[in-house]
């Protein structure tokens, strides 16, 4: 197959007895060959590259949406659905590490965290939705997520992270 920019080219390996062996994918693997064509090679050398830095490996909480409120990264209704979006964010623990959840933290009481205890409706790596825990005094709040998720869903972290929100939710 030849698109112009690159081709193609199927190989089948290993032997036939016979003209009348059928084909056995153990026995007769298909690879394929690609080759760059002259187009592409010419378009290859007017990419320009910029590094704008290096990427957050640690995760990050990009934003909140209050169900109820229908809002992003503004308002927190008490028990009522929400849902958080980032990187990274999956909650797990190794089952010995019991500081792992979802936190909401009062900005001027640091020590005032509330802990989403209800069940997760999602816990993705990338979106988590839940119910918000009934948040009684008014204020200032940010979200923190401790985990030991590792970025894969093979193994744990040995020791929890912490993520922040960069943004405050109100309750009023």
């Amino acid at each position: 197959m030849n698109t112009g920019y690159f081709s193609i080219h199927p190989n089948i390996c290993g032997t036939f007895d016979s003209k009348r062996d059928i084909y056995d994918r153990e026995k007769n693997p298909v690879s394929f060959s690609f080759r760059t064509l002259t187009k592409l090679k010419r378009l290859a050398r007017l990419i320009n590259v910029e590094i704008e830095g290096l990427a957050d490996t640690d995760g990050l909480i990009d934003t909140f949406y209050d169900a109820y409120t229908q809002t992003t990264n503004n308002i927190i209704s008490g028990n009522d659905l929400f849902s958080i979006s980032g990187e990274k964010i999956k909650v797990v623990d190794d089952g010995v590490n019991t500081e792992c959840g979802i936190f909401f933290i009062k900005t001027d009481e640091p020590v005032g965290r509330v802990k989403v205890i209800r069940n997760l409706v999602e816990n993705t790596a990338t979106k988590i939705a839940g119910l918000t825990p009934m948040l009684v005094a008014p204020g200032k709040y940010r979200i923190e997520i401790v985990t030991q998720f590792n970025g894969s869903n093979t193994g744990f972290l040995k020791t929890p992270k912490t993520l922040t929100s960069d943004f405050e939710l109100t309750i009023k």
